[in-house]
């Protein structure tokens, strides 16, 4: 299980508009099917945290569903449980600080 914190007043609003009501399980199910993301994923939502869980084929689409869902307006968080058909390494994260030049993250 993964916590992925994200900024909840910036990325993509499901609506078009700044008005718009809170994301809907629904709303970000079909988000996530619009991108032709692979997984079998059940979505969850609790206020500003997503829930998804389910199983990916992959690393790589496991990381990109919880991207998915993180990057839309209104979500802080996404708490994850995605089983991977194929194990591979996990991806590092890193937050970038002030003072991050490129050289020194890659």
């Amino acid at each position: 299980m993964g916590f992925f914190d994200f900024v909840k007043d910036v990325g993509k609003s499901l609506w078009g508009d700044d008005d718009a009501p809170e994301a809907s399980a629904e709303a970000i199910e079909k988000e996530v099917a619009d991108l032709g993301l692979d997984g079998e994923v059940k979505v969850e939502v609790d206020g500003d945290t997503v829930k998804i869980a389910g199983a990916a084929p992959s690393q790589e689409a496991r990381e990109k569903l919880i991207l998915a869902a993180g990057n839309l307006k209104g979500v802080a968080k996404v708490e994850e449980e995605i089983a991977v058909a194929a194990e591979e390494p996990e991806a590092k994260f890193h937050t970038v600080e002030k003072g991050d030049t490129l050289w020194a993250v890659a």
